[in-house]
């Protein structure tokens, strides 16, 4: 759910105070968005928002109008071209296809030269095309960096004959993790938005420029299911085309809830996603910045990928700040050799540090190499398993490597080309490296090694 007050008054860049400055707008979206994952790197989502607009054009109430309604109905396909765990960089692309749900609501005959017609529009009413590319990467366990990149076309004209512009925009921020389950996105966003046109009278000279905005963001992660998300924008910079009424500030508030998923899975996949709240994650102020074209629905596409984002920044938080749920593991199981471990298991290195990678294998025995971290959540179950193996088999070598960071002289040497952990190097009786094993489960090893 959000607001956006429309009461400041432009030409170019200048602002407009008086007689120059009539005329304020002012609306209020609730949008419901359903995603599906079909995978940890695939899923589709539809977004169906309602709005409401209030337009007064001054000079009293008889020229207040008010309009309710139906935005453009989205419907789009994410991918996640590149998907990481730990410090490295997840990529996103998204597609959508805008259909002609929402309407030009309110008369623009009161409106004067000074108010855009997307102002006054529930959606673009249009058939159009949308796509977003978005990176984020970790730079520590507490600090991220996200950046994105969209653009928006309409296919055609609306009911009153308005040819929306075309819409490109794009943005930078920081993900702060303060705290346990919560994180803060400061970020700046950028647009750029072309003329609108009337298929009858031409070009509308006041209509479109560009914008640049400052964005602020807090988010909650109630549970594994439930998060929260709040956030606040508003234009430092604007140049329009022409004489505008503009926005002042916007202000959201967003909860999520996830379902479908068993606990299990969700705790241990979340890791992996955890970058995008940078992302979707602003993916938040990108699409919802829609000072010409579809302000009412656009917008809240990518404050809802915020909130999956959220989601996944959290994840990290969980995981890679050490959330007690995996990371007892890391002081119980890892010390320099647990007493309470039978079996040949030992540390091959702690604290980060490196190993002489041509005496780790132990002659005669599969030696399974194992990578953790204290802030890998899927890290301890896996370490235990090893070591239960190793218990019951005494043909069964394990070498725990801590790997304290991914700026550590160990991830240095070997974890370069590796999207994640966990990882597992395994070695068969003669001492060969026969198999590396990135992110993968207890069950999936298992099998490798009976295999040998």
């Amino acid at each position: 759910m959000r607001y956006s007050a429309f009461h400041g008054h432009y030409r170019g860049s200048e602002a407009l105070t008086g007689a120059d400055a009539v005329g304020e707008v002012d609306n209020a979206v609730t949008e419901l968005r359903l995603r599906h994952f079909f995978s940890d790197r695939l899923s589709s989502s539809i977004a169906v928002p309602t709005g409401f607009i209030r337009f007064d054009a001054g000079g009293g109430a008889a020229n207040v109008q008010r309009a309710t309604g139906f935005g453009d109905l989205q419907l789009l396909g994410h991918y996640r071209a590149m998907k990481a765990a730990g410090f490295g960089t997840n990529l996103d692309l998204e597609l959508g296809l805008a259909l002609p749900t929402g309407r030009s609501a309110l008369s623009m005959t009161q409106a004067g030269a000074e108010a855009p017609p997307n102002l006054l529009s529930l959606g673009r009413g249009v058939f159009g095309l949308r796509s977003r590319t978005a990176a984020s990467r970790f730079l520590s366990k507490s600090i991220a960096v996200r950046g994105w990149l969209s653009a928006q076309v309409p296919l055609s004209a609306n009911s009153s004959n308005i040819i929306f512009g075309k819409r490109f925009s794009g943005g930078v921020g920081v993900t702060y993790l303060p705290i346990k389950n919560w994180a803060i996105v400061p970020q700046i966003s950028a647009q750029k938005l072309t003329h609108a046109r009337s298929t009858i009278n031409g070009e509308l000279i006041n209509s479109g420029g560009n914008w640049l905005n400052a964005e602020l963001i807090a988010s909650w992660r109630a549970s594994d299911k439930v998060a929260v998300s709040v956030s606040v924008r508003t234009p430092i910079y604007r140049d329009v085309n022409g004489s505008q009424i503009t926005e002042t500030l916007t202000g959201s508030i967003q909860l999520g809830y996830r379902f479908g998923v068993k606990d299990e899975e969700d705790e241990h996949d979340h890791g992996d996603d955890e970058h995008d709240h940078g992302d979707d994650k602003h993916d938040h102020g990108d699409d919802e910045h829609d000072h010409g074209d579809d302000k009412h629905d656009d917008h809240g596409d990518d404050e809802h990928d915020h909130g999956d984002d959220k989601h996944d920044d959290h994840g990290d938080d969980k995981h890679n700040q050490g959330d007690g749920k995996h990371d007892g593991h890391g002081d119980d199981k890892h010390g320099t050799v647990d007493n309470a471990v039978s079996g040949d298991v030992s540390d091959a290195a702690v604290g980060g540090q490196d190993f002489d990678q041509s005496s780790i294998a132990v002659s005669g025995k599969i030696t399974v190499v194992d990578f953790w971290a204290k802030w890998c959540g899927p890290c301890g179950p896996l370490t235990r398993g090893l070591e239960a193996l190793a218990a019951d088999n005494s043909n069964i070598a394990v070498r725990k490597v801590e790997v304290t960071d991914f700026d550590s002289p160990i991830a240095k040497a070997h974890l370069s080309n590796v999207k994640g952990l966990p990882l597992v190097w395994i070695y068969d009786a003669s001492g060969t490296r026969v198999h590396i094993a990135v992110q993968k489960s207890l069950d999936e090893i298992t099998a490798l090694i009976n295999a040998l």
